[in-house]
């Protein structure tokens, strides 16, 4: 129940956001099924929002796209990882199989543009089913780092396709978590965003609410017994109860967003899990009556609810160090070390680097990250609170707009002195190797 809930946001985002995938669908839709190509900037508040989303509208359109017997190859580009323009080029070669262009590609940085646009021209007509979903997310980062020569060109190329009457099924999306993006833009590009841009940011709580029953539901079609739904039943009168309503009405008029509301349910439930399993710990004379049980959860879930703000503010940090992944501490870990450094720039590279110095030093410890993983276990991290952003707390509207942008500076969730006591405190539980201990402690 807790999975189900936690990941609303994620595995709904469709139902969330009905209006602005319709729009998405619609231009999609056109584009593949009548042979042009488009572009579209997407705008949200959370990564998690537009991650989510990616997925479930590729899905969609590939199933809209089997009946008409057209392909669709979905290319997806962050700009964080692949940090340059040659890299996000080589990808799009490697995607459309442009072989002859990658060498050059490579070595020269750049390309010849008319020769690429007579390559996937011929592409297109050497498969004529296939339509192309090119997504280039986080935007930001590519636009603060590069002359967006590129970018231009990409969206250059395809316009010329277009004009010359070619059938080329090609859609670029742009994803971002800046509202303000589109002032980055060089001018030629702005112009090919000013009419199409889908926004993520209104949010109804009743909309939140909505989607909380439909996953009850779903629970209650899947039961097995009386008990189980007797159960389900339980937990839904508690978590759509008045005092859980109030509380996110609370939260969401203080800008918090979906997933926040989210993550406050979870950390609510993971409560109530724990008051469960120490009464079933307790002595005979300690333990519930079972006409006491549906009043001792929701008095234990309330109570958790209440402390919600502690909970976000990690009042039992050793706890949560205790529960978290082994590659999830040693990022945590490279991010301490950039603030005992005392480092300038304090963002995702800059940790990522601090990672892979100290990995090139130390060979011998046989734990490898790459970095879309490393990447991921950085946003889980700002999700649960360990790293936030300097601008504002975990969850507060702002905050995550712009945490992994290459100029914002982050932070710790907790104090940085703690981290040697909790990480003693926790070690039996990882069994971190002693040169990772030994870094994490060293000052």
């Amino acid at each position: 129940m807790i999975v189900s809930l936690t990941n609303l946001t994620k595995t709904n985002s469709s139902d969330f956001y009905k209006d602005q995938c319709q729009q998405v669908m619609s231009l999609l839709k056109q584009a593949y099924l009548k042979g042009e190509n488009n572009s579209m900037l997407l705008l949200a508040r959370s990564k998690q929002t537009m991650h989510s989303f990616i997925n479930a509208i590729s899905d969609d359109i590939r199933a809209e796209l089997d009946q008409s017997k057209v392909e669709l190859k979905v290319i997806r580009v962050n700009s964080i990882l692949l940090n340059s323009e040659t890299k996000i080029l080589l990808k799009l070669g490697e995607s459309l199989r442009l072989k002859q262009h990658q060498q050059a590609m490579a070595a020269k940085a750049q390309f010849h543009q008319l020769e690429m646009v007579d390559s996937i021209k011929r592409y297109f007509e050497e498969n004529p089913g296939m339509a192309v979903l090119f997504v280039l997310e986080d935007i930001d980062y590519y636009v603060e780092t590069t002359k967006q020569l590129l970018l231009y060109k990409i969206l250059d190329m395809f316009s010329y396709l277009a004009s010359d009457r070619a059938q080329v099924r090609f859609v670029f999306l742009a994803t971002s978590v800046k509202h303000d993006i589109v002032d980055s833009f060089e001018k030629r590009i702005k112009s090919r965003f000013s009419h199409r841009m889908v926004l993520f940011y209104e949010q109804k709580l009743e909309t939140f609410t909505d989607n909380l029953q439909v996953i009850f539901n779903r629970l209650l079609e899947g039961v097995q017994s009386e008990g189980q739904r007797t159960r389900v039943n339980a937990l839904q009168s508690i978590v759509m109860g008045d005092a859980t309503v109030n509380a996110l009405q609370d939260e969401f008029d203080q800008g918090k967003n979906y997933e926040y509301l989210c993550q406050m349910i979870r950390i609510a439930l993971s409560g109530m899990d724990r008051a469960i399993q120490k009464k079933k710990d307790a002595p005979p004379h300690e333990q519930i009556q079972q006409n006491k049980v549906l009043e001792f959860l929701g008095a234990s879930y309330k109570n958790a609810l209440q402390d919600f703000s502690n909970l976000k503010q990690l009042a039992e940090p050793v706890k949560v160090l205790e529960n978290l992944p082994k590659y999830s501490l040693i990022v945590l870990i490279a991010a301490a070390k950039c603030v005992n450094d005392r480092v300038k720039v304090f963002n995702f590279e800059t940790v990522f680097q601090k990672y892979a110095a100290f990995m090139k030093t130390h060979q011998s410890v046989n734990i490898k990250i790459d970095k879309h993983t490393f990447l991921k276990l950085f946003v889980d991290l700002i999700n649960q609170g360990l790293l936030r952003s300097d601008s504002g707390a975990p969850g507060e509207q702002g905050a995550s707009t712009d945490i992994l942008n290459v100029n914002n500076k982050i932070g710790l969730g907790f104090r940085e002195r703690d981290l040697a006591v909790m990480l003693e405190e926790a070690k039996s539980r990882h069994n971190l190797p002693h040169l990772i201990m030994g870094w994490a402690t060293y000052q």
